[in-house]
């Protein structure tokens, strides 16, 4: 890992975490996620930027985090296994988002840091709450999943990861369709 950027005193030992972050989770995401025939980037460049309007986000090997956003949330270090897991996903595609963000915040649930505070996943999901919410939503719903359908996660996102994904995969994975399965 290489941090680069304007780390200033005030965030140098915010930088420190995300290093200790990226050594602690990112050979966890890669032994789960990582696709031999298209292997995950093994340098991975953390820049602390100022100005961006996300609190980070990840472009292949790439992660920008915004100086802005950890000066106010300096514990919020888990946002660097959320962008690990995108270098890794790598979808040619993307899309649909809600996969890519559920899975990244799976990721960032099961793979740690084990303390974050202020974030945390649903402790139940609602009937307001929806797959198609993304981030933290999706990722309770991908936990329930792996409970309950051991290795589901893992082939949806090989389909995703392939470029082959389609809304029928979840019946042949799990012999339910989504809406079904939600």
């Amino acid at each position: 890992v290489v941090v680069d950027g304007e780390v200033g005193p005030e965030l140098a030992p915010v930088a420190g975490k995300l290093t200790e972050v990226f050594f602690e989770t990112y050979p966890k995401v890669l032994a789960r996620f990582d696709n031999p025939e298209k292997p995950a980037p093994r340098r991975i460049v953390v820049t602390f930027k100022p100005g961006i309007k996300v609190p980070a986000y990840c472009s292949g090997h790439s992660i920008t985090v915004s100086t802005e956003w950890l000066a106010k949330h300096p514990d919020d270090v888990g946002l660097l296994t959320h962008e690990l897991t995108h270098a890794v996903q790598a979808y040619p595609k993307g899309e649909p988002g809600w996969i890519t963000e559920g899975i990244a915040d799976y990721a960032r649930f099961k793979y740690g840091p084990k303390e974050q505070p202020g974030w945390k996943l649903p402790a139940k999901l609602t009937d307001k709450q929806n797959y198609l919410d993304s981030y933290r939503t999706s990722a309770r719903f991908f936990v329930w999943l792996d409970d309950k359908y051991p290795g589901a996660v893992d082939k949806i996102h090989w389909k995703m990861q392939s470029g082959k994904y389609a809304d029928g995969d979840w019946k042949a994975i799990t012999d339910r369709d989504l809406d079904t399965l939600w």
